[in-house]
């Protein structure tokens, strides 16, 4: 969504013609939007923060799964206000032991 939001991914263009459909750029303001309310402001510095981490964690723990460094690059996100079930799920998920409520 955040990839979306920021305006990168494979729907912005899905014909790869060079023109974003009307209803795709609508939907990619209102989820911007949207993520705008939750405490992301700028999603495609969200996005650039988040590939960041990713590299920083395979870096750091390069034994883990990718699907291990995305997961653990998303916690962040929480933080910034990107809540829900979603944000109470990872916390949990991935949280230590000892920080779980």
């Amino acid at each position: 969504m955040i990839e979306f939001a920021a305006g990168e991914g494979p729907l912005m263009d899905p014909a790869d013609t060079g023109n974003t459909p009307k209803k795709v750029v609508q939907a990619q303001a209102a989820l911007a939007q949207a993520l705008r309310s939750t405490g992301v402001e700028d999603p495609a510095a969200t996005l650039r923060a988040i590939r960041l981490k990713v590299v920083e964690n395979e870096r750091a723990e390069p034994d883990q799964s990718s699907t291990r460094w995305r997961a653990n690059a998303m916690i962040p996100v929480r933080s910034m206000g990107c809540g829900g079930w979603w944000g109470r799920r990872m916390g949990r998920d991935f949280a230590p032991p000892d920080v779980i409520n």
